[in-house]
């Protein structure tokens, strides 16, 4: 017997130029269609053009329900009146996944996510979280916000342990029935050859190791007083001097003041000319999070600033260094480390001189035929929980 066809309607931060966002859609895609779901999807983002233009999809905008500039300006535009349209239209509402609840910066972004849950519960949709990182909530408004979205959503899916404990301690114990954790959607995300490409550095990748930076962490020092640029032109020579190996550089974002490219072009300047135009790759090209993952899949390892950055790795096998500044922001890197067993090579940036890293590099290095089974033992497992989530999403979308 044929499914009636389902409509879906996807929320979060996508088409704004970070992989790893975009790395979370394509696999809830990929799992939705690959499950035999006969569905229509449409994308709820600030981006709806850049998402039409990538995926396909129609997609609509994010409208300010918090704000009453953003609301107004929602309703002489009509994005508020698609949005309740389209709401109304669909079966189901998935928000997520990634780094969606936090009050680093205020409680902003809790608002925006709470006022959107409640809008869906007026429309007696059902709406599912699935695949969500939390940060720790400081202030008590954040914590009463929670409780709040915990009324209001069918299912709450986190992934990662330290978000499921951030949450368990915030709800009453009798919405813990709600809450569940799975692992990160993009370890199922396949990656895709780059065919058809005359660029050298296709064949150079599987002589490098790659550097994801985060431009982010520019503003930080190490404790011997070096910039993160400089500490990463450091490891760049390190690494081409005595490894004897070409270097990738990997932006992982290109958000409008958080782009990648940026601390890469500062981080070139301080190398010699000669050795950047024979050692270094630089990948710029718009590539899909399906072929990054295919790049970082060549490489011989990976030394991360951004999480997907060593998500991907740690899927595909590939030896890495997860890097993190514990004074500026919760350390997730840290924490998916410890959740794969990999914290022995997690370096903090910022606490820690250089010589330890070039450490971690050597040991990186001689160690990585047994990383690699290490990590991909983990990736079954971790594989195993992303596919139980979205067949319990597939199952919920069925029956909806």
């Amino acid at each position: 017997m044929l499914l009636s066809k389902k409509s879906i309607l996807i929320s979060g931060w996508y088409g704004g130029g970070n992989i790893g966002d975009e790395a979370i859609l394509s696999s809830i895609i990929q799992g939705l269609r690959g499950g035999g779901l006969n569905c229509d999807i449409k994308v709820l983002t600030p981006f709806p053009d850049d998402v039409h233009r990538i995926y396909g999809l129609d997609a609509i905008k994010h409208v300010n329900l918090y704000s009453l500039k953003g609301f107004l300006c929602g309703i002489f535009k009509g994005h508020f009146w698609t949005l309740i349209k389209t709401a109304y239209d669909c079966d189901i509402i998935l928000i997520g996944g990634g780094g969606l609840i936090k009050d680093f910066h205020g409680t902003r972004n809790l608002l925006h996510i709470i006022d959107e849950a409640y809008l869906f519960k007026i429309l007696r949709k059902k709406c599912i979280f699935c695949f969500i990182g939390v940060e720790p909530l400081f202030n008590n408004l954040s914590k009463s916000l929670i409780r709040s979205l915990f009324r209001l959503v069918d299912s709450f899916i986190v992934r990662d342990l330290t978000s499921y404990r951030v949450i368990a301690n915030i709800i009453k114990p009798s919405c813990k029935k709600k809450l569940g954790i799975t692992s990160d959607p993009t370890f199922l995300l396949n990656p895709e050859p780059i065919r058809n490409c005359e660029e050298a550095w296709v064949q150079d990748v599987t002589e490098s190791i790659i550097i994801s930076p985060r431009a982010l962490l520019e503003i930080a020092t190490n404790k011997q007083g070096y910039s993160i640029p400089e500490v990463v032109a450091k490891v760049t020579k390190y690494l081409i001097e005595v490894l004897n190996v070409k270097v990738t550089f990997l932006p992982f974002c290109r958000n409008k003041g958080d782009n990648d490219l940026e601390i890469i072009k500062k981080i070139l300047k301080m190398l010699p000319e000669t050795m950047v135009s024979e050692f270094v790759i630089v990948i710029d090209d718009n590539y899909s999070p399906a072929q990054i993952k295919w790049i970082v899949s060549k490489a011989k390892g990976v030394i991360g600033m951004r999480l997907h950055s060593i998500i991907f790795a740690s899927s595909v096998g590939v030896p890495f260094i997860g890097i993190c500044g514990d004074n500026l922001r919760r350390p997730k890197i840290r924490d998916f480390a410890e959740e794969i067993e990999m914290s022995d090579f997690i370096y903090d940036i910022v606490s820690n001189d250089i010589e330890k890293l070039f450490a971690l590099i050597d040991s990186m290095t001689t160690e990585s035929v047994n990383i690699r089974k290490h990590l991909l033992d983990r990736a079954v497992s971790m594989k195993r929980r992303a596919t139980e989530c979205l067949s319990y999403v597939v199952e919920v979308i069925c029956e909806s």
